[in-house]
């Protein structure tokens, strides 16, 4: 089961798409580019292709937990709240495109990324700007008016420059290739700005201020609650890269030839010895079938399979303890049905 059909019934999501539907409807009406069609045309299919597909997990965290804390709505604050959610997919999806463009990926979620297109190519990258400005557009036209608007404005933004930092760490890590970079620490930091803030603390903060929520002591123990949920999620990501089967996944996994600081080989540098390190720093991050198998031949010696497993097993049991560690204002249902969903996913 996915895990928008376990925290929504039909109406809600019957609701969520709709909202969509309105999006893409209005934005295609909207007199003030009505002289501009065919670049209108084009968004309503970069929308269309990029952007309702995937787990939707942004979307729905921040709508359970919005209907979690407001028991109490109406039609309108329901779809403001929608419309949330689509931001973060929308986000989401140029997240995506830029990342598979840097990464030089050619799958994504069991389709050719969108740069590898014939009709698109590196026109994806204005693809990719298109749908930020859109998201913040969609914000303004549907709760522009609203109290909660410039904070909604300020967490976006927030969102989106700590993850191109994250972005940027990654990239930097993976092209200067130093394995003294490759720390636990060095790598909790990556996860937390390329990963954690924008999958989890923004589609979960969004709702709280569109829920009228202010008191900072409350944004700070959620805080940290989802990061720890981002790091299980990425930890996830880097075995599936490895481990995992392209059909189920959707990718085929390039951390290794990528040179990609993951949990895999930080954990595989950690236990490794002399020599053992000696192989992974002369194979890893070349783009070769012989040096990425040497790779994975080395993480099963290494036992970082199991490793990795163990850890999982670790975080499950830490994050079960802050939600259950969370204020009384605060629901803890939505961050169960997150972790439970989660864990020990194949995709």
């Amino acid at each position: 089961m996915k895990f928008h059909e376990k925290l929504l019934n039909i109406a809600v999501r019957k609701g969520f798409d709709n909202a969509w539907t309105k999006i893409v409807a209005d934005a295609m009406d909207d007199p003030e580019y009505q002289d501009i069609q065919p670049s209108l045309s084009w968004l309503q299919e970069v929308l269309h292709k990029t952007v309702p597909f995937g787990k939707q997990i942004r979307a729905m965290l921040g709508i359970h937990v919005y209907r979690q804390i407001k028991k109490k709505r109406t039609p309108e604050e329901d779809f403001k709240c929608y419309v949330l959610g689509w931001c973060a997919e929308i986000m989401q999806a140029c997240a995506l495109i830029a990342d598979d463009i840097m990464d030089g990926s050619e799958t994504r979620r069991g389709k050719p990324c969108w740069h590898t297109l014939e009709d698109v190519g590196l026109n994806a990258v204005n693809d990719a700007f298109m749908l930020e400005n859109f998201a913040y557009y969609v914000l303004y036209k549907y709760l522009g008016s609203d109290q909660q608007y410039p904070r909604l404005v300020r967490e976006m933004q927030k969102s989106g420059l700590r993850t191109i930092f994250g972005q940027s760490l990654d990239s930097r890590f993976s092209l200067k290739r130093d394995f003294n970079d490759f720390t636990q620490k060095n790598y909790e930091v990556l996860v937390k700005y390329k990963t954690s803030y924008y999958t989890f603390y923004s589609p979960v903060s969004c709702s709280m201020i569109l829920a009228g929520i202010e008191d900072d002591a409350v944004f700070k123990s959620v805080e940290k609650l989802v990061l720890s949920l981002g790091y299980l999620f990425q930890v996830q990501d880097d075995f599936l890269d490895c481990f995992g089967n392209p059909k189920v996944t959707g990718k085929v996994g390039t951390d290794i030839i990528d040179g990609k600081c993951s949990w895999l080989i930080v954990k595989a540098l950690e236990v490794a010895s002399e020599e053992e390190r000696r192989l992974l720093e002369k194979c890893y991050g070349h783009k070769n079938e012989m040096d990425e198998m040497e790779v994975k031949r080395l993480y099963d010696e290494l036992n970082v399979k199991n490793l990795c497993e163990e850890e999982e097993i670790l975080i499950h049991k830490k994050v079960v303890e802050m939600i259950k560690g969370l204020r009384s204002d605060i629901p803890q249902k939505p961050f169960f049905y997150l972790l439970n969903t989660i864990y020990k996913r194949n995709k």
